[in-house]
């Protein structure tokens, strides 16, 4: 049974390795009750992995897992899920698409991604209802455990209580190569770096100055987009098409291609495409296929949001929430304690009224309408 990731085996470090998730991105949300920016997870499922039953694995079998079966187990008087601990730091989660979940956590941490990534998944069409029709003694299974409907590379067959079990080869199993190591499958990492008078608010969300400098229009940042051979024997050709979606308001047009071209990779070797970016305000989206000769496709894909500099708070509107962190530092000069260069919107050094005229400028501005 695999989960949404794993750690790399060779450096035993933070769950980096996908599996039954495509991709996943790390950032921050503000708790307006607290005050504090918190941790958010959001989630890309893999939309080609099938139950070792023929049924698709959606979105929903993870969401299911992390925080709706374990309250079922309890309510049915079985022993808490062992990923519980997990669970009691979520504080929410929507399902943004069939394959895309935002997970919400009460703490800001960087082992966010690796709890909710590195957490197991299970079928909701099989669990759900199997836990709805039957006693505690009947769902705390002892012996004999089939069926037994997972992801992995093997097919449970039967047991030999403290002898054996039989596994056989799992026909619908998403990496079919090679057990341990996805082979002749090239994966690719899409990772944003603010340049410029741009700033990083997030992993994903650019802030952009062009308020301060007049000849600078939207968000500037370079986009890194690395795609590795996890092969440890052989060479692999593939082609890579990098493209860019406007996804906010009156969104229309074909995506721009970023990049394209054909690659040939040594065992285990890593090529890395870096593209200076500068786009306007708003969500967009870039995604990444990569094709091995002979083989499918794999499309990763990753959003950004480039937000306005009198966006102080990065809830991608301008409100008078913005004003307060320039009242809060008001006639500060850099240098002095309470100084805070991203409220200093002019750059001259002081926080005072001509802050507040730049986001006067763009108040009631948001991405999404």
């Amino acid at each position: 049974m695999d989960g949404g990731g794993a750690r790399n085996p060779y450096t035993l470090g933070p769950v980096e390795v996908p599996q039954l998730m495509e991709n996943w991105t790390q950032g921050t949300w503000l708790n307006t009750t607290s005050g504090q920016l918190q941790a958010t997870v959001e989630c890309r499922m893999r939309p080609d992995v099938l139950w070792n039953d023929g049924i698709p694995m959606t979105v929903d079998d993870f969401i299911y897992t992390l925080a709706i079966l374990p309250n079922e187990l309890v309510a049915n008087n079985c022993s808490q899920a062992w990923w519980q601990p997990t669970l009691d730091q979520v504080a929410a989660y929507w399902k943004l698409d069939a394959y895309t979940a935002r997970i919400l956590m009460k703490t800001n941490t960087f082992l966010a991604s690796t709890w909710i990534v590195g957490n197991v998944i299970l079928p909701k069409h099989f669990w759900q209802p199997f836990i709805a029709a039957h006693p505690m003694d009947a769902i705390t299974i002892q012996g004999d455990i089939s069926p037994l409907i997972g992801t992995g590379p093997f097919l449970y067959t039967s047991l030999v209580p403290s002898t054996s079990a039989t596994l056989d080869a799992n026909p619908l199993y998403y990496q079919p190569d090679e057990v341990g190591v996805i082979k002749e499958d090239p994966r690719s990492g899409i990772d944003f770096a603010a340049t410029g008078l741009s700033s990083q608010i997030s992993p994903v969300k650019i802030k952009d100055y062009n308020i301060a400098e007049p000849g600078l229009t939207g968000g500037t940042f370079d986009l890194k987009v690395t795609v590795q051979n996890l092969n440890k024997m052989n060479p692999v050709t593939y082609h890579e098409k990098i493209t860019l979606t406007y996804m906010g308001p009156n969104a229309a047009g074909a995506p721009t291609v970023l990049h394209e071209a054909d690659h040939t990779l040594a065992s285990n070797a890593t090529f890395v495409h870096t593209q200076a970016m500068n786009i306007n305000e708003g969500l967009w989206k870039v995604d990444v296929t990569v094709t091995k000769v002979g083989g499918v496709a794999h499309t990763s894909t990753k959003n950004v949001y480039v937000t306005v500099a009198g966006d102080l708070n990065g809830d991608w509107k301008v409100n008078i929430l913005d004003i307060t962190p320039i009242a809060i530092r008001f006639g500060s000069n850099m240098g002095t304690p309470s100084y805070d260069q991203l409220a200093d919107l002019n750059r001259d050094g002081k926080i005072n009224i001509l802050d507040i005229v730049q986001v006067a400028l763009v108040f009631g501005w948001t991405a999404f309408t």
